[in-house]
């Protein structure tokens, strides 16, 4: 039986900052790259920006 080791690249830094929505598709890249493949990220639609991600291996 095969098995595959996939890598993810780190995040790319960025030094002048993200918009909100960049900043839910920054920490989504962390969870991935940290080794949560399935991450998910959701966005809440209030005026105050809300961010879930979720992730099987960091639990729900």
């Amino acid at each position: 039986m095969d098995t595959w080791v996939v890598t993810y690249q780190e995040p790319a830094p960025r030094p002048f900052g993200v918009s909100d929505e960049e900043a839910i598709e920054l920490c989504r890249e962390w969870m991935v790259y940290l080794g949560a493949t399935d991450a998910l990220a959701y966005e809440g639609a209030s005026a105050a920006m809300t961010l879930d991600v979720y992730a099987d291996l960091f639990g729900r």
